[in-house]
């Protein structure tokens, strides 16, 4: 199986995020963006914490310049490939870039040729390195972890995976509600740092393994060139959870109508097998197992597409077969009670009168009167 990597981007600038995700060839080389930032200060947040494979920076930035997050993350032990980006076409800033073991140093406006070579040499250094990596990013939150609320935190997340499951977007929308409201009466309006960023990328994750769950890549539901949510200066904790909403909304709409579309039933399957079971007793709740499909999703369908509901279409099949073995096959009550399924055969008369309007042996009675008549 091939390596994944994953990398962070970090500029100021949003077009040049825009053509970074545009013209790197992230999904061949196995590469998965995983987080932005607009400042250096919430970058250094974002390295620290994810411990991202690949990080890729503008030299100028607001609060801390490239430059200085380089340094930082070096100082503290952080291990991963440095990409410098800048329309600084200045030595002292390649000196500088080189210095923190950065892999390169690219000028703007970005060239797709260049940037794709860079992100290949950033991968050999990293298998030089035999650096293992998951799927997704690993949070390094003890502090966040001691907090006195992530106990009703944790159990909002498995009642966003629940309406998530349910594909209901009204109760979606209540949940992520309930976890704002709960970062806000114990962290505030604005939280620190370290608390938002554990928040975004542990809901981003329990929105990953939904995916992983349902048996897709993330690729096959996300288009890989849509944004993430970016950290910044202009951080709000309402955005960055309605951000959250919106992707567990979408997600969970995109997998809904996936199998929907994947247990589509064909109409003239399901008379078919109806028609070939009714006698031994089927039950709406067999059929639907049949077909892959709940037993509320087969009575729906069923009723749209029939114009009746499951048992009325059942009912149908075994009072006309009833009749046909009692006047036709001229068959005694009771055996054509057993034959469409009735074990009790006061059931059977109880089920014939109220269709035909008239018992099976009054009717029986009616036809031999009026043969004798003729």
């Amino acid at each position: 199986m091939e390596e994944t990597y994953t990398a962070i981007i970090i500029d100021d600038e949003s077009w040049t995020r825009d053509v970074l995700r545009y013209v790197g060839k992230w999904k061949e080389l196995g590469i998965e963006i995983v987080a932005e930032a607009s400042d250096g200060e919430y970058g250094l947040e974002l390295a620290l914490s994810l411990n991202p494979d690949i990080i890729i920076t503008d030299v100028k930035m607001p609060n801390m310049d490239g430059l200085k997050l380089g340094e930082e993350l070096r100082k503290r032990n952080c291990t991963s490939e440095i990409l410098y980006i800048s329309g600084y076409d200045e030595f002292a800033y390649v000196r500088t870039a080189l210095r923190y073991q950065a892999i390169d140093y690219i000028l703007k406006p970005v060239k797709p040729d260049e940037l794709n070579e860079q992100l290949k040499r950033c991968i050999q250094e990293l298998k030089k390195k035999a650096r293992k990596r998951e799927e997704n990013a690993e949070l390094n939150m003890d502090k966040v972890l001691q907090k006195t609320w992530i106990g009703e935190y944790a159990g909002l997340k498995e009642k966003i995976y629940k309406a998530m499951q349910k594909s209901d977007r009204s109760a979606i929308e209540a949940c992520f509600a309930e976890v704002r409201e709960l970062i806000r009466r114990n962290e505030g309006k604005e939280p620190a740092k370290d608390v938002s960023v554990y928040i975004y990328y542990d809901l981003y994750n329990l929105i990953h393994r939904y995916i992983r769950d349902n048996g897709y890549s993330y690729e096959e539901i996300q288009q890989p060139q849509n944004a993430n949510f970016v950290f910044g200066t202009d951080f709000s904790l309402d955005d960055m959870v309605i951000a959250m909403e919106r992707l567990a909304d979408t997600v969970s709409g995109t997998i809904g109508q996936k199998a929907a579309e994947k247990h589509r039933i064909n109409l003239e399957e399901a008379e078919r097998y109806i028609r070939e079971n009714y006698l031994r007793g089927i039950t709406l709740e067999e059929t639907a197992d049949y077909f892959c499909v709940t037993r509320e999703y087969l009575s729906k369908w069923f009723k749209d597409k029939v114009g009746i509901n499951f048992s009325r279409y059942l009912t149908d099949l075994k009072m006309k077969k009833a009749k046909e073995l009692l006047l036709v096959e001229k068959m005694a009550i009771k055996d054509v009670a057993e034959t469409v399924g009735y074990q009790e055969l006061g059931g059977f008369y109880r089920a014939f009168k109220k269709y035909y309007g008239t018992a099976p042996s009054e009717m029986l009675q009616k036809i031999a009167h009026e043969q004798k008549k003729d």
